[in-house]
């Protein structure tokens, strides 16, 4: 997709209204189970349905962090540095392009320079 400012706005837009009717979806989504609920009153309908709130996933993300490493949803083995990007073997993801990894890799020489005076000190 191009980097316009016409398809940025559109990006932008679209998020709005994903917000806007994501509320929407999952009120029409529990009042869906709960139908489902009084006609087969056996089912609880905690355990059709489990909400999460924004905060308690940042909370089980965190918890699942070592190192400073991120673990890649649907991979195995497969992690990389928030703050370096690079993966345990020095290596950028797939889906980084040149560019992303150059200006990286710019970043990376600041933060290296930077912890190389902090620790001359």
């Amino acid at each position: 997709m191009a980097k316009s400012i016409r398809s940025k706005h559109r990006r932008r837009m679209r998020s709005v209204k994903r917000e806007k009717f994501d509320k929407k979806i999952v009120a029409k989504l529990k009042e869906t189970v709960s139908k489902d609920v009084l006609n087969n009153p056996d089912v609880d309908m905690s355990d059709i349905v489990t909400v999460k709130t924004a905060t308690e996933l940042k909370d089980q993300q965190s918890t699942s962090k070592q190192d400073g490493y991120v673990e890649i949803e649907g991979s195995a083995s497969k992690s990389f540095n928030k703050k370096t990007k690079k993966d345990e073997h020095g290596q950028y993801p797939a889906w980084m392009n040149q560019r992303a990894m150059r200006k990286q890799q710019t970043k990376n020489k600041k933060i290296k320079k930077k912890g190389k005076k902090a620790s001359a000190w």
